[in-house]
């Protein structure tokens, strides 16, 4: 009988051999072929004289007959995890990255020049960008500021298609999304006037 994991979900749990619930299963046997419903009992017998084990393949509800299979359940459990991994891959792979770009309101044309580089490579790259503007102690008072550096950086950045958010104001952080735009191939820019 395998081990319980703590960490697994009630739902996902896989019965196997004597832990499945019920007393018939609709069996399918190492062939795929459909046995039909039985005892669990006489589903058990068959796959032990076959040396595999019998798997509950389908979720089980008050009054169903869950489907069981005859296999080996160290390899399907194996192809399960191959396959949550493999899904686990596609959701990274498909997800944006986001980067972020740090600035403040007495950034240098120069260091806005570099950070404007910057930039353009990652969205070169498939990510989303932000564009943040940040102010320490007295700077809070001018915060005009922050739109304006963020005005100044935006027409250095270089690229076909970019997309701009608008400035968002989030305490201290005046910032900005970046990103490629998949629509066209101008440059679109999105600002607050």
């Amino acid at each position: 009988m395998p081990k319980k994991n703590r960490n697994q979900k009630k739902n996902d749990r896989v019965y196997v051999n004597n832990s499945i619930r019920s007393f018939k299963v609709r069996c399918i046997n190492h062939d795929d072929e459909n046995l039909g419903i039985m005892p669990k009992s006489k589903a058990l017998s068959i796959a032990e004289e076959h040396g595999l084990d019998l798997v509950q393949v389908s979720k089980y509800r008050e009054g169903d007959i869950p489907t069981c299979k005859i296999l080996d359940y160290g390899k399907y459990k194996y192809e399960l995890s191959k396959k949550e991994r493999q899904q686990a891959k596609k959701r990274r792979d498909s997800a944006v990255k986001q980067k972020e770009i740090k600035l403040r309101p007495t950034t240098d044309v120069h260091d806005l020049k570099t950070k404007a580089k910057k930039v353009s490579e990652f969205v070169a790259e498939g990510c989303r960008v932000k564009v943040a503007v940040y102010f320490k102690g007295r700077e809070l008072q001018h915060k005009h500021l922050g739109p304006a550096k963020l005005d100044e950086f935006l027409d250095l950045v270089t690229g076909d298609a970019l997309k701009f958010g608008e400035p968002k104001f989030e305490g201290r952080v005046v910032s900005i999304m970046v990103e490629a735009d998949g629509r066209s191939k101008e440059r679109i820019v999105q600002r607050a006037s």
